[in-house]
C-alpha cells in the first residue's frame, strides 16, 4: 500500500471512524469483492491512497486479507467519501441488493 492522503493523526481517525460507523459498508464491499454472503467478519486494516485493507471471515475459518482497490485514486482527503459511496454503490448492486443511502 502506498501513503494516505491525511495526516498521521488523521488519517488514525478516519481509519477509526470507518471501522466503527461503516462496519456495514464494509461488510457489504468485503462480501461483493472477496467472498460473497458467507463472509460474517470484517476489520479494517487501514487504507491509502489506492485502496481499503481489510481482514474478512467466516465461521472457524481464519480470517485472510482482503484488498478492495478504490475506483479512482486518492488525491484528496475529501475524495475518500466520493470514493466510499462508488464501491458501496456498486457492492450493492453486485450483491443484487436495492440502491441505499450513501455511506457519507
Amino acid at each position: 500500500m502506498s501513503h494516505s492522503p491525511f495526516a498521521p493523526s488523521q488519517h488514525q481517525a478516519v481509519t477509526a471512524h470507518l471501522a466503527d460507523e461503516h462496519a456495514g459498508e464494509l461488510l457489504l464491499l468485503a462480501r461483493a469483492f472477496g467472498g460473497g454472503e458467507e463472509l460474517t467478519r470484517v476489520a479494517l486494516v487501514g487504507f491509502d491512497h489506492d485502496g481499503i485493507d481489510l481482514l474478512v471471515g467466516s465461521g472457524d475459518v481464519p480470517d485472510r486479507p482482503l484488498w478492495v482497490p478504490f475506483p479512482h485514486r486518492l488525491t484528496t482527503p475529501q475524495h475518500l467519501d466520493r470514493q466510499l459511496a462508488l464501491l458501496v454503490r456498486t457492492a450493492r448492486h453486485a450483491l443484487g441488493l436495492p440502491p441505499g443511502d450513501d455511506p457519507t
